[in-house]
């Protein structure tokens, strides 16, 4: 013989008492205030100024005040591992690199061995 069982309403209030359930939602209440009051602090500026002897050549800041790197600081550091571990000496030493004509060589465990051309591939796989 097989027992049903059924199940029996519980009220709210029974799970929770009412006072605790006020002081909870005070608790978020207040985690909100100062979650909000966080971050308009952390987005005020700060109020610094660049020292005359620190101030950059061309005068230009961004928009933060802080100096703009120069052209030359831009285009010669890198993150290229493959010449150097000094990002200042990338630029150098890359002078005389060819990029063209450039091939990808497919070999090894493969079935069909081939060499490709980049321009190939690009334009059968154009960049997202």
């Amino acid at each position: 013989m097989d027992k049903i069982y059924k199940s029996v309403p519980v009220k709210s209030s029974e799970i929770t008492p009412y006072s605790q359930y006020l002081s909870r939602r005070e608790f978020l209440k207040a985690a909100g205030i100062v979650t909000g009051s966080a971050l308009l602090v952390a987005c005020a500026p700060t109020g610094t100024t660049i020292p005359a002897n620190e101030a950059p050549a061309s005068g230009k800041t961004d928009e933060f005040g802080d100096p703009t790197n120069s052209f030359e600081d831009i285009t010669h550091y890198n993150n290229f591992y493959e010449f150097s571990g000094n990002k200042e000496a990338v630029n150098p030493l890359s002078k005389d690199f060819k990029t063209h004509p450039w091939t990808v060589e497919v070999y090894g465990l493969v079935n069909n061995p081939k060499t490709y051309a980049v321009e190939d591939l690009i334009s059968k796989f154009p960049q997202e």
